[in-house]
C-alpha cells in the first residue's frame, strides 16, 4: 500500500504518561509496516475531562466517556485521523460515525497489587486501607477480605504510586499492562487470573477512526492484531449485553487457542458478598455471539435487587 497522497496523519491521545507511551507503541507498529509514514505522523495531545476533574468519582461526573469524548469529538470534527484509546476506558457504545478499526497485540491483562508487606491478597491485613475508585476492584477484594477499608483514588498511574509511597493507604490495585508499558518496577505482586479476573478489555489499545474514512481504515488494518481484536469484540459484546456501565462490578477475560475462544466472566454485589460467574467456549468466528450470551447468562444468574443496586450506587 502506498502513502504518496497522504501529507499528514494526526493521531490523537490523552496527555498522560501512559497514554503517550501507548500511542508510541501504535506509532512504532505503523512505522514497522510503513517506514515512510514517519514523515507524516503527528501526535496531538488532547486534554480530556477525566484528567481535569481528578477529585470526584467518575461515576458521579459522567463515567468512562470522560477519558474519550474530547478525543472522539476531535475525530468527528476532522481535527485528527486516529484516536488511540485504552479499550477498558471506552463505553460499550461509541459515538455514531466512529469505528474501532484495529488493535495492537494485547499486553498482559492481569492485575497488580501494590503493597509493601502483602505477598498475596490473602495476606493483606484484614483492616488494611485500600486506595481505589473502582467498584469492581472494591467488590472483588471485599469478596475475599470483607473488613477492608476503602478510600477514593484517582489520577494517573504515577500519581497513584506517589500517593502509595507517601503512605496515604496500605495497598492499591493497578493494571499490570500500564506498569509494563511505562517500564515501572513496583513493590507488590501479580494477581493470577484464578484469583482475580481483570476489567474487560484490560491491556488492549484500540485505534478508533471515522467510519467513512476508508483510507485511514485501510492503513490501520495493516497493523491489526486479529486475535486481540476477536477477544475485544467478545468482551465488549458481553458489556453491551449486560448493559454495563462504570457502576457495574463486572470482570472477565476472553482467551483464544487456535480456532477456539474461551470467555470467563463474573459480576459482584456492591459489597462483594455475592458473585455470579459464567464460562463459555466456542468458535472464534462466533466471538461476539459468545460475549452476548455470557452477558445474558449473567443477567439471568444475578438477583434483580443486585442489578438494581448498580444503578443507584455510590462507593463512599
Amino acid at each position: 500500500m502506498k502513502l504518496d497522497n497522504i501529507d499528514k496523519l494526526i493521531i490523537g491521545t490523552r496527555s498522560s504518561p501512559l497514554a503517550l507511551a501507548q500511542t508510541q507503541l501504535v506509532v512504532d507498529e505503523l512505522e514497522k509496516t510503513f517506514p515512510s509514514i514517519t514523515e507524516v505522523i503527528q501526535v496531538k495531545k488532547i486534554k480530556v475531562s477525566g484528567d481535569k476533574y481528578k477529585n470526584k468519582p467518575l461515576r458521579n461526573i459522567g463515567g468512562k466517556s470522560l477519558f474519550t469524548k474530547e478525543i472522539d469529538q476531535a475525530l468527528l470534527d476532522n481535527k485528527i485521523d486516529i484516536a488511540v484509546h485504552s479499550m477498558k476506558d471506552v463505553d460499550s457504545t461509541i459515538p455514531s460515525g466512529l469505528l474501532t478499526a484495529a488493535v495492537i497485540e494485547r499486553e498482559d491483562p492481569r492485575e497488580f497489587l501494590l503493597s509493601k508487606t502483602a505477598k498475596n491478597i490473602e495476606s493483606l491485613d484484614d483492616d488494611a486501607i485500600i486506595g481505589t475508585s473502582s467498584l469492581r476492584r472494591k467488590a472483588q477484594l471485599q469478596n475475599k477480605k470483607p473488613r477492608l477499608t476503602f478510600v477514593e483514588l484517582r489520577g494517573n498511574i504515577l500519581k497513584r504510586i506517589e500517593k502509595f509511597n507517601l503512605g496515604e493507604f496500605d495497598a492499591t490495585i493497578l493494571a499490570y499492562a500500564g506498569l509494563k508499558r511505562l517500564g515501572i518496577s513496583a513493590n507488590g505482586f501479580l494477581i493470577e487470573l484464578d484469583s482475580m479476573l481483570p476489567c474487560l478489555a484490560q491491556g488492549i489499545i484500540g485505534l478508533t477512526v471515522l467510519e467513512k474514512n476508508y483510507q485511514v481504515r485501510e492503513i490501520v488494518s495493516k497493523i491489526n492484531h486479529q486475535n486481540t481484536f476477536n477477544e475485544l469484540n467478545c468482551e465488549r459484546a458481553l458489556l453491551t449485553s449486560l448493559g454495563a456501565t462504570c457502576n457495574t462490578p463486572v470482570s472477565g477475560l476472553a482467551k483464544i487457542n487456535n480456532d477456539q475462544i474461551f470467555l470467563q466472566s463474573e459480576v459482584y454485589s456492591l459489597d462483594g458478598r455475592d458473585s455470579y460467574s459464567t464460562q463459555i467456549e466456542g468458535k472464534v468466528a462466533d466471538a461476539e455471539f459468545i460475549g452476548s450470551e455470557a452477558g445474558k447468562k449473567l443477567i439471568n444468574l444475578t438477583p434483580r435487587r443486585i442489578i438494581e443496586s448498580w444503578k443507584r450506587t455510590s462507593l463512599f
